[in-house]
This record gives structure tokens, sequence and C-alpha cells, in this order.
């Protein structure tokens, strides 16, 4: 994940039932991983449909998030 500067916020794995929080200004660009793993993702607490973003054969979400 990396923020409006382009500075890296993030990198790593996420395991089940843990919660990642990141603090930056948006836009958010965001790289997910198995997204069909991914039970939720939220800015500001809003949540976001990071499934919508997957590509059919790779599994894997790139997002721009506000």
């Amino acid at each position: 994940m990396r923020g409006k500067d382009g500075k890296e916020r993030f990198s790593g794995l996420v395991h089940a039932g843990n919660t990642q929080r990141v603090a930056g200004t948006a836009p958010f660009k965001v790289t997910v991983g198995n997204v069909k793993g991914v039970e939720s993702i939220s800015v500001d607490e809003e949540p976001v449909d990071a499934k919508r973003y997957a590509s059919a054969r790779s599994n894997v979400a790139r997002l721009t998030l506000p």
C-alpha cells in the first residue's frame, strides 16, 4: 500500500483473523493478493468491495482508494 506521496505505508501479510490499520494521505494505491480470501477492506470505516477489482485469473486486486 502506498500513500499519495508514493511512499510505502504497508507491505506484508495479514493473517486470517487479524486487522491491519494504515494511516496516511489519500489516495492510496493498494495491491491485494488472494482477494478471494479477503473478508473486508474499509477506508475511514466505509466498506470497499475489493472483489470487484479482482481479475478473473490472477486473484489479485489493484485498487486506488480515495
